[in-house]
């Protein structure tokens, strides 16, 4: 028993810390999410609620059966003698079956379809939500540590150079100014660099809250920007436009069910009643089978007052529906449009990284022949060290423009795509 209990605990333990080390894409970090996340739970639960109130609405087909008991004191008098007062105990049994109920509970039924599907809708839009969210915080852990690299190789660098530097100026090669200079953008890229943890760690804990997993995360990102294509535009609706709409339809079914509250209702009534006059006196018994008319013939403008009401958010839902839809629009040419020009800006940044190199080497061979000073130096690995900064930069972003592209046009991704 000892034995399988700590053999148990050897592979919980294992399997705890290789998920902790475990490098997750993006989707499986979404996965995870997906799991964790008590925002989807709740929306599960507003399925299931507005399904249960169906559940309830259906039982009002079915009959009623109610039993009802008095107890009086009923006090007569028969022409000119003496008042008498007698107890009098009623017992009522009542059958009563609708047989028409003027179309409420098709109505309410239907009001509750188009809610389900509303809150459907809602739950999807709840998980693309929580996708971009996830992609967000994921590209910028994913960037902030290959900014952390660039930045960590630049001090790496200028820590080098200090060092060349002071052994030129005990030769009197260079001079102490150029010594400060150089620490000087040392202790800022080391500032820089803090900066940037910062924020990156900022964004673990963010995901790792969203996850469930412990921090620091470590991820890696499959997705190579030449790879990367946008799918060709095509109509695709939104699950919050898909959600107004059924809010709509909701609005509709609402507004005939307000409506059904002005017509009659039939329903099938037994009814079994027992008298027992007390003292004294015979039992009555009565047994009675028919069929029961209710009809509102003025309602003081209720019916009239919900109508109205379900008309403005009929009204509501049509204009959320359109405005749903244009901002879909609005952002699908928005990342579209910033996946083409990220791409540029790579192309652009390739370019300017490729020359860089070149000067920055051009630049170390000159001042070792004593043609430049080490300021210039300086100023073309901080040129490069900026455009690689950009240009990784760019990469991320153009990744996660694509991403939002690609959601609006496609949704979400299938398991192992991005």
């Amino acid at each position: 028993m000892k034995c399988s209990l700590k053999i148990s605990l050897v592979v919980l333990t294992w399997a705890l810390s290789w998920q902790a080390s475990a490098a997750f894409t993006l989707d499986q970090t979404f996965d995870l999410a997906l799991k964790k996340s008590e925002t989807l739970t709740l929306g599960q639960l507003e399925i299931e609620r507005a399904q249960q109130s169906g559940e309830a609405i259906k039982t009002r087909k079915r009959p009623r059966l109610r039993l009802n008991g008095d107890f009086d004191r009923v006090y007569s008098k028969v022409g000119s003698s003496d008042i008498h007062g007698d107890w009098q105990p009623t017992l009522q049994t009542e059958l009563r079956h609708p047989l028409y109920e003027g179309g409420s509970i098709k109505a309410q039924l239907q009001s509750v379809e188009h809610l389900t599907t509303a809150a459907r809708w809602d739950l999807e839009a709840q998980k693309e939500g929580l996708y971009l969210q996830v992609a967000q915080l994921f590209y910028q852990i994913v960037g902030s540590n290959a900014d952390l690299a660039n930045l960590r190789e630049s001090e790496r660098i200028y820590r080098e150079r200090i060092k060349i530097l002071q052994g030129r100026v005990r030769i009197g090669r260079s001079r102490d100014a150029e010594v400060l200079a150089a620490r000087t953008q040392l202790d800022t890229i080391n500032a820089q660099i803090q900066a940037v943890s910062t924020t990156r760690d900022i964004a673990q804990r963010r995901l790792a809250w969203l996850t469930g997993l412990p921090a620091p995360l470590s991820l890696t990102d499959p997705l190579r920007i030449s790879d990367l294509k946008l799918a060709a535009s095509k109509t695709k609706t939104l699950p919050s436009v898909e959600a107004a709409r059924a809010r709509v339809a909701l609005a509709e079914s609402r507004i005939e069910e307000f409506r059904t509250a002005g017509k009659p209702r039939v329903d099938l009534i037994a009814a079994h009643n027992w008298n027992y006059p007390f003292p004294d006196g015979e039992q009555a018994n009565r047994l009675s089978f028919g069929v029961g008319l209710t009809w509102t013939l003025y309602d003081a403008g209720e019916v009239e007052a919900n109508v109205s009401t379900a008309v403005i958010e009929r009204t509501q839902a049509s204009v959320t529906e359109a405005l749903e839809s244009r901002e879909n629009r609005l952002i699908r040419e928005q990342a579209e449009l910033a996946f083409r020009d990220g791409l540029e800006q790579i192309r652009l940044y390739d370019q300017a990284l490729a020359a860089a190199e070149r000067n920055v080497k051009v630049h170390q061979e000159e001042f070792e022949n004593g043609l430049l000073t080490n300021l210039e130096v300086m100023q073309a690995i901080d040129q490069r060290l900026q455009i690689k900064r950009s240009r990784d930069q760019a990469v991320y972003d153009a990744k996660l423009a694509y991403i939002e592209a690609e959601l609006q046009v496609r949704g979400l991704p299938k398991a192992g795509k991005p």
